[in-house]
């Protein structure tokens, strides 16, 4: 389905970050090792991690045991929606504990400096302890290279992202590619499965996700796309499937759900990922009930506002 045209870069792993447990905004001398307990029940762990990546999601959760018996105290994990909410719940003190990468690690030294302190670097079995940040196409493009991508469209995953945004945007620069004009448009995606599957429908010409476990020269056994190809999100059909679906958008309108009834492609907006009233990847409510009750839902509803849509219309989901 994708192959990769760059791989940009080794950028550090995940870091896992403490913050001052003390109430107080200001630095202070440490306090005694046992005094921090006293003011907490448990300690607040964040991380993007979350269903879509069960294996992320299960290497949080056993770091979290270890953790808790190395505290003395239990530590629960809490997953927030985006990089930067990690960021902002950690620099505000909602938090005590998150997992991050380098370059939101620098958005908090930048808020709060010495409150926070990396203490531990994940290694994977490899005994890496960084991954690469690869820009990829998809199999049946003609892009070889970065240079062949001049102005095409790429989707980033978000500004907080270290391999799908900053890392690559530096190391861009290091080449002399200015990013802000080489791509004829640029979006962020989200998360990175969102990129990935903007990617495979046909909306961007390139995007740029982690891969581990590996090198460029061998292959990488980790990592976005071989974790969405596991869990049988993209293949080489459903991507070319998409494509052929985008060609009827002015037939008729319809939207796309994968098998638990989440959005793959809205046709309102099937080239334009950031234009999408669902982006995709987010689970739709009425295919959800569709697919768990197998019974067809019919609704109407008014078209009041909504450019291109009699006054009222009927959808359908099957």
């Amino acid at each position: 389905m994708v192959k990769i045209a760059a791989p940009l870069g080794l950028v550090s792993y995940a870091l896992i970050l403490l913050a001052a447990c003390s109430g107080s905004s200001e630095p202070t001398e440490r306090q005694h090792a046992d005094d921090w307990r006293a003011e907490l029940s448990s300690i607040k762990y964040g991380s993007t991690a979350s269903e879509e990546d069960p294996i992320a999601l299960r290497r949080i959760e056993l770091t979290a045991e270890f953790l808790s018996q190395a505290a003395g105290i239990p530590v629960r994990v809490y997953q927030t929606s985006d990089y930067n909410g990690t960021v902002q719940a950690l620099s505000s003190g909602q938090l005590q504990m998150a997992s991050m990468g380098a370059g939101a690690y620098s958005n908090v030294d930048s808020q709060i400096g010495e409150l926070a302190d990396p203490i531990l670097a994940e290694r994977n079995s490899y005994g890496q302890t960084g991954y690469y940040s690869t820009m990829i196409v998809r199999a049946d493009s003609p892009y070889q290279s970065i240079e062949d991508l001049q102005g095409k469209t790429l989707a980033y995953v978000d500004f907080n992202s270290t391999s799908g945004y900053i890392y690559p945007r530096w190391k861009m620069d290091e080449q002399g590619i200015n990013p802000d004009i080489f791509f004829g448009e640029a979006a962020m995606a989200g998360k990175s499965t969102q990129a990935v599957l903007a990617l495979s429908n046909g909306q961007f010409d390139a995007t740029i996700v982690n891969a581990h476990s590996g090198a460029p020269e061998t292959g990488f056994s980790m990592g976005t796309i071989k974790r969405m190809a596991r869990q049988g999100m993209i293949d080489e059909e459903a991507a070319a499937m998409l494509v052929e679906m985008a060609s009827f958008v002015d037939v008729f309108r319809y939207k796309l759900f994968d098998s638990v009834g989440a959005v793959l492609l809205v046709s309102d907006n099937a080239h334009n990922l950031a234009g999408q009233v669902l982006a995709p990847g987010q689970l739709h409510e009425d295919a959800a009930m569709v697919l768990a009750k197998g019974e067809t839902v019919t609704e109407i509803n008014s078209g009041a506002g909504k450019p291109d849509r009699p006054e009222y219309y009927a959808e359908t989901y099957i």
